[in-house]
């Protein structure tokens, strides 16, 4: 018998309340809005500092005048495009939430479809808090259906029902009755940008559009169901069920989208990053981090082994540099990430620059750097993300550092504080590290009857 997934989910979007979230999910939440702008207004640093006016060429024709911000741009303009604007800055650097069980970053299309709603209704932060989380749940629910086949056959969950935990966000926040929100689910299912690999893993630059492309099809979702369309539900109908959750996916438990619904919190699961790379990655720099404290002379290093779980050497451990690769290559790559770190003793957006990209001795480390899989490894990931890095240097010398619960991850997770400290690594040099406190005390002071406008106005920066 088929599940009903659209309706249940609906039916859960459509009736959830403040009281209804749990109190360790309130707190977090806070943390996912702190982070998401934290990513989107370093972007936009990345962009000014290495002369990327692409997104800004694009916002220029494409922007009309309206109530919403576009974080770190100066520019407001309608709520669909802020949405877009928003996502796609959320995936610039990779830098985002992320939720490995499913493989998808769950704030990057939901916090700005709830930044621009907030703008435009003047909607106020205990509503804003069920609908973040709902659009949290509903994400991760439907590609816990269908992963990890929907990735390994090609998709990037964050831009396609990424759309769909977008959609949940919006038709919460505009008051959508559970048949509505079904048919905003449903018509997600219908427009969502059909994400794939090649553009997310092969360096090229329009990666981050998925994220901007999933939070403005999930805004018009709702908007369309607000408006009066209706759509079929994500689990398709009888009798060939040709909808989103079958035919983009060969393996399926649809049970698993909405098993404990209501009682199980999948966003408990969120993790975040602490550099501005992929998820796969971390832990393999915060041991190389840990190692060069030893005072590694890079120059003397013959070789570097990272052995770690199969889909981080899969998908980011096999994937080498030059001086003629971007930041997209760079920070979807173990090797380049390692070596950069070894050699700077840091990770920010700085060392995805251009600049930084131009110095061949970075690539050359790379080079020494090899990628192993370890079954057993794999057999705990994604609960677990370990992994080992062994340094051997030309003088027969090794030194190796192996790390079981990364930095961030669930098991754990940030403190205000260190957030705070990575806005204003992201922040400062943009917005001024005054202006990054104010923003950070506004998000840190926020009651449940309080909205987001002073803290936009704050993040918008200037044209």
């Amino acid at each position: 018998m088929q599940v009903d997934v659209t309706k249940q989910l609906a039916a859960f979007t459509s009736s959830l309340t403040l009281d209804q979230v749990p109190e360790p999910l309130r707190k977090e939440c806070r943390l996912f809005v702190l982070d998401a702008i934290c990513v989107m207004v370093g972007a936009a640093l990345f962009a000014r500092d290495n002369g990327d006016m692409i997104l800004s060429n694009y916002l220029k024709v494409a922007a009309p005048p309206g109530p919403a911000t576009v974080v770190g741009y100066g520019i407001d303009t309608a709520p669909m495009m802020a949405a877009f604007g928003n996502g796609t800055l959320s995936e610039v650097l990779d830098c985002q939430d992320t939720n490995l069980w499913v493989r998808s970053h769950n704030g990057t299309p939901v916090i700005p479809v709830a930044l621009a709603l907030s703008q435009w209704q003047r909607i106020p932060w205990g509503e804003l808090v069920p609908a973040i989380i709902a659009g949290y749940e509903v994400h991760t629910r439907l590609l816990l259906g269908i992963q990890p086949s929907h990735w390994y056959d090609g998709f990037q969950g964050t831009g396609t029902f990424g759309t769909s935990g977008a959609a949940a966000a919006a038709a919460r926040l505009l008051r959508l009755n559970a048949e509505q929100t079904g048919a905003a689910l449903g018509a997600s299912g219908f427009i969502m940008p059909v994400s794939n690999g090649d553009n997310q893993f092969k360096g090229h630059n329009i990666k981050p559009v998925h994220g901007g492309q999933a939070a403005m099809s999930g805004l018009s979702s709702a908007l369309l169901a607000q408006a009066g369309y209706r759509a079929g539900p994500l689990e398709g109908e009888p009798p060939r069920y040709h909808a989103a959750l079958q035919i983009l996916s060969t393996e399926r438990d649809l049970n698993k989208c909405v098993s404990g619904l209501g009682n199980k919190w999948h966003t408990l699961e969120v993790a975040f990053k602490p550099f501005p790379i992929g998820h796969l990655i971390i832990g393999a720099v915060e041991a190389t981090l840990a190692l060069r404290k030893e005072a590694i002379d890079p120059e003397k290093v013959k070789s570097i082994r990272v052995t770690t779980f199969r889909d981080a050497v899969t998908f980011t451990g096999k994937k080498y540099t030059s001086v003629e690769s971007n930041h997209v290559d760079a920070h979807l790559s173990i090797p380049y990430s390692v070596a950069v770190a070894l050699i700077d003793g840091q990770l920010t957006i700085d060392q995805l620059s251009s600049r930084r990209l131009k110095d061949p001795f970075v690539h050359e480390l790379a080079g020494k750097v090899v990628c192993e899989v370890d079954e057993d490894m794999t057999r705990v990931f994604p609960a677990k993300w370990p992994v080992e890095v062994a340094i051997s240097m030309m003088d027969g010398a090794v030194r190796k550092h192996r790390i079981e619960d990364v930095m961030w991850s669930p098991q754990r997770l940030p403190t205000w504080e260190e957030l705070c400290s990575k806005f204003h690594v992201m922040g400062d040099r943009l917005l001024g590290a005054q202006i990054v406190e104010q923003a950070i005390d506004v998000l840190e002071r926020i009651d449940d009857n309080s909205d987001l406008q002073p803290l936009m106005r704050l993040v918008k920066g200037s044209a």
